[in-house]
């Protein structure tokens, strides 16, 4: 029996009406299998459900994932559902045949992609999830397990079933640290909530290791060639935000701001090269064009034994071959360019640079048997003939990396509720929140976050070198919440009337070093002449102003206080 085959002791011969042709692997909520289907000979995966549940509570399930069939929408990165029911008494849910390998394990098999290769795939995976959010269903438990790639497709499994079994008090595992904050507190699972599970997982499948936790603060990423560095942080910053509700609006809207990151002429150049290099690859090569069967992997498999990661990004789709289709282009034409270059330059210089080892090619039956597939190496290339070669191959010159921000600037988080209220820094427009900045100089910094039909809030915020980096958090007050205004007694004909304002209100008022009340506060029949406001407020920095009152006439002095920064 083999390794995932050892999972099972005794896999069923069939499962409902489907007959069992292989194990795929297990999960904390039950057995995946291979099956077919008896009427259609098509392949299928079933899912058959090991939780614990009395017989009507597994009943309620099965019925539950029959109407999920119907209800989950029809998109091509989303598998679809085709059948569920019962098997004595344990629950089994039905999903098409797909091939391609976990995200998981081609994350250990192939290390980080490169960002061409992410960005197509994160949109496809982003409207599968903005389609089932439109129908009402999200899918709760989003892991890399859940997704399914080969060289040319990317596929979502599971949606759906996770907040079922959660209805039916199933006890669920925590999936750290894909599961959004609020999901680990007990809160029901969200859009805003897979939409943080999906950066969480773009995180790591770009750059080859996990998030800490949500973004308290900007999220640090590593320079990439061709990339806007802090527009890249931006966008991870804000769907990994702690607050669902300052994430992005859908999950398209994250995948739009991962793609804007990337420059459209480092991206044009990368499939100039994926097309001039793709020729080499000979559309009748026995050993590219092999037919291997590949195995679908859906939600809660258990991962196989952890290999060593690389840290840097490569193009996957050079490792993978799906019988009669051509690779997609996204990054694997760089590749290939790439290898085919130091071959050439190495026998011009006399020697070649010793390859990896890769593993041998698993016969049918071992394909079928594990559900796996193993790296093939392509057939060597004749090399041509060749000048007498220098004494040393001139290196290749190394991609620019991204400027690194100074030392001096800090960085800046602001959020508001609600959020798509403009910024404004030091007097200028910077964007809408949720916004990240860097660069800042190092200092006070005037920052105004205003929107249409909300006061206006103006807070001070202190960068230093000590404390560089700041998060603000905003709540903005609707104009309909706004105290009405003060209607000061008509003022004699010697006299006038002050008004004093401040936001927040309750603040302590002195006029000319004397204390007058709090704000909001009138004061009626003063003298003609100037006065010194001043206004106090605990945790605020305090503040003063002059303010002449005329006879006959309402005078204001109204302030925003500042936060008083400690250093």
């Amino acid at each position: 029996m083999n390794e995932e085959g050892s999972l099972f002791d005794v896999p069923p011969a069939a499962i409902g009406r489907y007959l069992v042709r292989q194990p795929l692997g297990t999960g904390t909520t039950g057995s995946v299998f291979q099956a077919q289907d008896p009427a259609s000979h098509a392949l299928v995966t079933i899912k058959l459900l090991k939780v614990d549940l009395s017989p009507d509570e597994a009943h309620g399930v099965a019925a539950a994932l029959r109407r999920l069939v119907d209800e989950t929408p029809r998109h091509d990165a989303l598998v679809e559902p085709l059948d569920a029911g019962l098997d004595e008494i344990e629950a089994y849910f039905v999903t098409a045949f797909v091939e391609g390998d976990s995200l998981e394990s081609a994350l250990r098999d192939f290390g980080p992609a490169a960002i061409e290769d992410l960005v197509p795939r994160l949109r496809s995976l982003a409207g599968a999830l903005d389609a089932a959010h439109g129908a009402g269903l999200v899918h709760g438990a989003l892991h890399p397990r859940d997704i399914l790639i080969s060289p040319d497709t990317t596929h979502l499994t599971g949606v759906g079933v996770a907040p079922i079994l959660a209805k039916a008090a199933v006890a669920l595992p925590l999936r750290r640290p894909y599961s959004a904050p609020e999901v680990a507190k007990g809160t029901g699972a969200t859009a805003a909530a897979d939409q943080f599970s999906l950066a969480a997982i773009a995180f790591e499948w770009l750059f080859g290791r996990r998030i800490t936790g949500p973004a308290e603060r900007l999220v640090e990423v590593r320079a990439l060639p061709g990339v806007d560095r802090d527009a890249l942080s931006n966008a991870f910053t804000i769907a990994l935000a702690p607050d669902p509700e300052t994430r992005f609006d859908s999950c398209h809207a994250f995948a739009e701001a991962v793609a804007g990151a990337l420059d459209t002429h480092h991206l044009a150049d990368v499939l100039d090269d994926a097309v001039m290099a793709a020729p080499l690859i000979a559309d009748d090569d026995p050993v590219a064009s092999a037919p291997i069967e590949r195995a679908a992997i859906p939600i809660d498999i258990a991962p196989a034994p952890v290999r060593a990661q690389r840290d840097e990004p490569v193009a996957w789709n050079s490792g993978m071959a799906t019988p009669g289709k051509t690779p997609e282009r996204f990054g694997g034409g760089v590749l290939i360019a790439t290898a085919v270059v130091c071959l050439l330059a190495g026998f011009a210089a006399g020697y070649m640079a010793k390859p990896r080892a890769l593993q041998s090619r698993p016969t049918p039956d071992q394909a079928v048997a594990s559900g796996t597939e193993a790296a093939v190496a392509p057939a060597p290339l004749a090399p041509a003939p060749v000048a007498p070669a220098p004494k040393a191959p001139t290196p290749a010159p190394k991609a620019p990396e991204a400027p690194k921000a100074p030392s001096n600037a800090g960085r800046l988080l602001v959020r508001s509720s609600p959020s798509g209220a403009t910024v404004q820094v030091d007097g200028v427009t910077r964007g809408v929140t949720p916004l990240a900045l860097r660069d800042l100089e190092l200092g006070s910094r005037s920052v105004v976050v205003a929107r249409r039909g909300y006061i206006a809030e103006d807070q001070r915020v202190v960068l230093t070198s000590a404390r560089p980096s700041r998060s603000l958090e905003v709540r903005l007050t609707a104009e309909s919440a706004k105290p009405a205004p003060l209607r000061p007694p008509p003022a004699s004909a010697s006299t006038g009337t002050l008004a004093v304002e401040s936001r927040p209100p309750g603040a302590s008022v002195t006029i000319n070093g004397r204390p007058s009340g709090t704000t909001p506060l009138s004061l009626d029949a003063l003298a003609p002449g100037e006065y010194r406001v001043g206004l106090a407020m605990q945790g605020y920095q305090p503040f003063s102003t002059t303010v002449r009152v005329v006879a006959g006439a309402r005078a204001r002095a109204a302030a925003s206080l500042s936060v008083q920064e400690r250093e």
